[in-house]
């Protein structure tokens, strides 16, 4: 299981946000890349950031939720957005940019909760949209 602490921002660089951790008696540095934050981060801020990975004296943190916990988030995201526009015109094969313009997440997350939601017959598409499966 992974480790989910509360750290503040001590640093940051070019490659993403430094936190400050005490473990025992070191205190090793947390890197939160700039791939693993969910918005900007701020010196000073507190962040509920995942122990993702332990190097020696390093470690690496993520602010992103664990797939398998966020695909029901992504795919409530994109039932959501059905619910009200009736269609998208978005399908697995739109382009990281459309996905992204639309719903703030990866084309990897987009497409792995539309399978999610296919497989659970959902929804519904055609070479150009997306729409409800009102069965």
């Amino acid at each position: 299981p992974m480790t989910v602490v509360k750290l503040k921002v001590v640093r940051i660089s070019e490659m993403g946000a430094f936190l400050d951790a005490q473990t025992g008696n070191t205190s090793d540095d947390i890197l939160l890349h700039k791939a693993q934050q969910t918005g900007e981060v701020k010196i000073g801020e507190e962040v509920k950031v995942t122990i993702t990975k332990k190097m020696t004296g390093w470690y690496y943190g993520s602010l992103i939720e664990q797939k398998e916990l966020m695909i029901d988030s992504d795919k409530e995201l994109i039932l959501n957005y059905l619910k009200i526009h009736k269609f998208m015109m978005l399908t697995a094969k739109s382009s990281a940019e459309e996905i992204f313009k639309i719903f703030k997440i990866s084309r990897k997350s987009f497409k792995r909760a539309y399978g999610g939601l296919y497989k659970d017959q959902l929804i519904l598409f055609d070479e150009h949209k997306t729409w409800l499966n009102n069965k």
